[in-house]
Order: structure tokens, then sequence, then C-alpha cells
């Protein structure tokens, strides 16, 4: 009995040592399952995290380049507006310019119409055309200054 009872022990140990072993396994098993959900789970919480913060870090530097074009675009806006002033001004100072060529133009062909007129009458008085001009107008100014006269009077 003592062998029969002691293969008996050592097949139950043997059963029990098995189960025991399955039941550590499985144990174990759900243990690294429940690891392995969680390192997935903390990395996809990680990888999240860097998709937010690279999405920020994106966000801000198209902020730094959009502000920095702004003002790049504010300042050409600006040399553009001034130097659309100096066209204008510069315009005008041309148009003054223009403006002063031809009067002076004007009073060069003044100058010359009247000495080529002093030449001519100097020519007429030459020939004694002059005189005979002269004499006439002053004729018709005291005739008319005559008139004048009689009229007050009546």
């Amino acid at each position: 009995m003592n062998i029969s009872f002691f293969i008996l022990f050592v097949v139950i140990r043997l059963i029990v040592g098995a189960i025991s072993v399955l039941i550590i396994n499985k144990f174990r098993l759900n243990a690294t399952k429940k690891e392995a959900d969680k390192l997935i789970c903390d990395a996809k919480k990680e990888t999240d995290k860097v998709k937010r913060d690279d999405i920020m870090e994106l966000k801000e530097e198209s902020y730094k380049l959009k502000k920095h074009n702004y003002e790049e675009i504010r300042e050409k806006k600006k040399e553009l507006n001034e130097l659309s002033l100096r066209i204008d001004n510069r315009e005008k100072n041309l148009d003054n310019c223009d403006e002063l060529l031809t009067e002076r133009e004007k009073i060069k062909k003044r100058k010359i119409k009247i000495y080529q007129n002093k030449r001519n009458s100097r020519k007429r008085c030459k020939n004694g055309e002059h005189t005979k001009r002269i004499n006439l107008s002053f004729r018709k100014k005291s005739q008319f200054f005559q008139k004048k006269k009689l009229e007050n009077l009546l």
C-alpha cells in the first residue's frame, strides 16, 4: 500500500503541479497581456502627445511666418507708397519745368518779335514812314481831344 499510496501521491502531485503551472502561466500570460496593453496605451498616449506638440509647433511656426510675411508686405507697401510719392513729386517738378520752359520760349518769341518790330521801325524811320505815322496818329489824337472838349463845353 505504501507504494500505491506513494504512486498515487506522486500522480496527484504531478497533476496539481501541472495544473498550478498552467494556472501560473495563465496568470503570467494575462499579466503580460495587461502589461502589453498598458504599454500600447501609453505608447498611443505618447504619440498623441507628440502629435499635439508637433501640431502646436507647426502652428506657432506658421503664425510666425505669417506675421513675418505680413510685416514684409507692410514694409513693401510703405516703400511703394514712398516711391509713388517721389514719382508724383518728380512729375510735378517736371511739369513745372516744362511750364517754365514754355514760358521762357514765349518770352523769347516776344522779345524776338519786339526786336524785329524795332528793327523794322528803324528801317521805316530811315525811309520816313515812321514820322508820317506819328504825325497821323498825333493828328488823330488831337482831333479826338478837341471833340471831347467841345462835348464837355456843350
